[in-house]
């Protein structure tokens, strides 16, 4: 089984360098994932029948690039939480297609709702569905839950059913679920002095600071990205003929 137990003390200070990020073609896209936690559980069926099924925890904190649109931006303001998710949303899963057809391999975010972790900072958990090998009726799917921790971090937890078909299937999706929902309803986070100091300037000049109840579904697959047009140098030396051409206006 392929675990990784949780860091213990100050994670921020033990954050892997990432010096590609400034090499990244797309600037918005610059997030950094740092993999903090991992777990598995299997779930076996009858005598002689082996693992049915398995669900899968991965816990990243996710910081963003200072080329990014995104730096310098806080992230316990809600309208900058919500834009942050659905451009991670975009860069994790918006550009894959089925094959090479137009179809999108995944939808998301669905089930959007808020759920409450502390008397201030909000946490918002939705679902990616992978419909690629399957059909939007019959989908595989991902859990996600994210958190702002810090003005510039927020936490993403990844519930991966491990292509249990959760509507088809249920003998197996049921204990899924049950462990699923039992691990994000025992979330609760402790804000220390210095967080709610931050989540303090910000509603001092944002006194709404609730997180929207309702997202709509991103329209996936994105067109490509076209990257910028480059700019051409002009000889303007009197040997050009360029330059001849405009002094003989």
């Amino acid at each position: 089984m392929d675990t990784l137990p949780a860091p213990k003390g100050d994670i921020l200070k033990a954050l892997s360098p990432h010096p590609e990020a400034d090499n990244w073609d797309n600037p918005r896209f610059r997030w950094k994932y740092d993999l903090l936690y991992k777990n598995e559980w299997f779930f076996v069926g009858p005598w002689f029948t082996g693992i049915q099924a398995r669900l899968t925890l991965r816990a990243n904190l996710i910081s963003v690039s200072e080329l990014s649109v995104f730096s310098g931006k806080n992230f316990f303001h809600p309208a900058v939480f919500e834009s942050a998710i659905a451009d991670v949303l975009n860069c994790l899963y918006g550009h894959h297609k089925f094959n090479t057809q137009k179809k999108a391999h995944f939808r998301g975010p669905l089930n959007w709702r808020v759920q409450s972790i502390s008397n201030s900072i909000k946490a918002v958990v939705c679902d990616i569905h992978t419909v690629g090998r399957s059909s939007k009726e019959d989908p595989e799917l991902k859990r996600k839950v994210y958190i702002p921790v810090t003005s510039s971090h927020f936490l993403l937890l990844t519930i991966n059913f491990g292509g249990t078909k959760v509507y088809s299937d249920d003998v197996c999706a049921k204990p899924l679920f049950n462990l699923c929902n039992s691990i994000i309803d025992s979330i609760r986070l402790d804000v220390g002095p210095e967080t709610q100091a931050e989540w303090d300037k910000v509603k001092a000049t944002c006194p709404d600071l609730s997180v929207t109840e309702t997202f709509g579904e991103l329209q996936w697959p994105l067109a490509p990205e076209k990257p910028p047009k480059e700019t051409r140098e002009v000889d303007i030396t009197p040997q050009s003929a360029g330059f001849e051409k405009l002094r003989s206006f």
